[in-house]
């Protein structure tokens, strides 16, 4: 077991009414007074009930609240007497509005991707279109309608105008 040297050994008695420390507190179960000065100084604050804690606990020793900070951004825990995530640096205090803004953002691009996206892929398309031949064309014009694939068989002419015959 490590050594913390923030805390008095168990064992030790509190420097008020001298009684004995039973390793969780940081005040006395009895005078209410810290149990050591040199504990009080190490102390988290636990969020919940803002009750002091030796450094170290995961839980609250009078609330059993936690201790630890989850980060939103990357999901490591720190302690609550942390003002940043250990792992990401991020700050906790505002850290949820930074989050929604960063997926906002992050939404914003994706549909801006997809619609960049789309007009590309469609103006690409329609230049195909125009550069490409296609397999028939009818103009009223000339009321002439031809077949540009194999097999032949088109329509050439007719007094109905222009329209080809359907197909039964």
């Amino acid at each position: 077991m490590a050594d913390n040297t923030d805390s008095p050994p168990r064992g030790s008695e509190c420097e008020n009414c001298g009684a004995p420390d039973d390793g969780e507190h940081v005040l006395c179960k009895y005078c209410k007074s810290p149990i050591a000065k040199d504990l009080l100084k190490s102390a988290i604050a636990c969020p919940t009930c803002k009750a002091p804690n030796r450094a170290g606990r995961a839980n609250c020793s009078a609330c059993n609240g936690s201790l630890l900070l989850t980060c939103l951004f990357c999901g490591h825990q720190s302690p609550a007497s942390f003002s940043d995530c250990q792992k990401c640096g991020q700050g906790f205090a505002g850290a949820a509005e930074r989050k929604k803004q960063q997926e906002t953002d992050h939404l914003i691009g994706t549909v801006t991707n997809f619609v960049g996206n789309l007009v590309g892929a469609a103006s690409q398309g329609s230049s195909q279109s125009t550069t490409s031949t296609s397999y028939s064309s009818y103009s009223q014009s000339d009321n002439n309608y031809s077949s540009g694939g194999s097999g032949g068989g088109g329509y050439n002419g007719g007094s109905d105008g222009g329209a080809p015959p359907m197909e039964s």
